[in-house]
């Protein structure tokens, strides 16, 4: 079993992949994205889909905090979504949880369900301010 490390640096701030890095410890492999949040979605970020790619079955994805895979809750749903398939663990340094434990489990749930309601939001009022720009 393999400990895969995810970070997220950014061309402007050399200090937070650094701090990344500290928080993450020791891993066998890292993939070191250069970009921002902002500029690409987590699934399609290069480094990302080849350490997605690199996972096996039993191995653990490490991340230093949540934001590191996006501040969309629907993008880090599809992130977590998609590792989960893989049948990895997965671990939020900052946050001190991995998605294997009750404490994750609840956590993923509740994203499921702000996901969910974001979506439902967007039907009602995405409906109603169309027919108001009619």
């Amino acid at each position: 079993m393999t400990t895969i490390a995810y970070v997220l640096a950014s061309s402007t701030d050399d200090q937070s992949a650094f701090l990344q890095v500290r928080d993450i410890g020791e891993a066998d492999h890292w993939f070191v994205e250069e970009a921002s949040c902002g500029s690409i979605s987590v699934l399609k970020r290069p480094e990302f889909l080849k350490a997605h790619k690199f996972l096996r079955k039993g191995d653990t994805f490490v991340v230093a905090t949540v934001d590191t895979l996006s501040n969309s809750p629907r993008e880090v749903l599809g992130a977590l979504q998609m590792l989960q398939k893989k049948g990895v663990s997965i671990v939020f340094v900052r946050e001190d949880f991995n998605l294997s434990t009750t404490f994750g489990r609840t956590y993923l749930a509740t994203l499921k369900s702000m996901v969910k309601l974001e979506r439902t939001l967007l039907g009602t009022y995405g409906r109603a301010l169309e027919t108001k720009r009619i």
